[in-house]
């Protein structure tokens, strides 16, 4: 093997790697979206209810706070929960658009699948697509390879850094 092989070998398990890594914070990203989105849902629930128990606006009796208080206090939470929620999902768009712009959707499961939710093995993932193993680990790295030079070789100014 000559230097250049051996370079480009290396350069491309630096790649993969890094997008393997990058992944990780991705899946913490979703399943934080998922909670975020959970807390916003029960959050508007629980104003329904509020709603619902008015009869008037004079506060509750035994010093405790006024239904116009826990409303606000709704209102506020579901706020920061969108706020929050909008932000996550800016800093993760340029991640999954460079998922969903892999030229085969078997490759987007193969990613999906093994890196950014771990529920498949690769020889799982292989039996599903009828095809060997050892092309499975080919067409993953290639599809981490191709993530990594649209996010930081064509896009390098938009992408989060962790």
């Amino acid at each position: 093997m000559n230097v250049d092989e051996k370079r480009k070998k290396d350069w491309d398990r630096f790649k993969i790697n890094t997008i393997k890594r990058r992944l990780v914070y991705y899946r913490r990203d979703l399943n934080i979206i998922d909670s975020l989105a959970d807390k916003i849902l029960e959050n508007k629930e629980r104003m329904e209810l509020i709603k619902s128990g008015w009869s008037s606006e004079e506060a509750v009796q035994g010093g405790g706070k006024s239904q116009d208080d826990k409303l606000n206090s709704l209102l506020d939470e579901i706020r920061d929960c969108e706020r929050n929620l909008k932000l996550i999902e800016l800093e993760s768009r340029a991640l999954t658009t460079a998922i969903d712009s892999l030229p085969d959707p078997d490759m987007v499961k193969i990613i999906f699948d093994k890196w950014v939710f771990d529920r498949k093995s690769i020889e799982i993932l292989a039996n599903e697509l009828h095809i060997s193993a050892p092309t499975c680990w080919r067409w993953s790295n290639k599809a981490l390879i191709e993530i990594y030079d649209k996010l930081y070789i064509l896009t390098p100014n938009e992408v989060d850094r962790r």
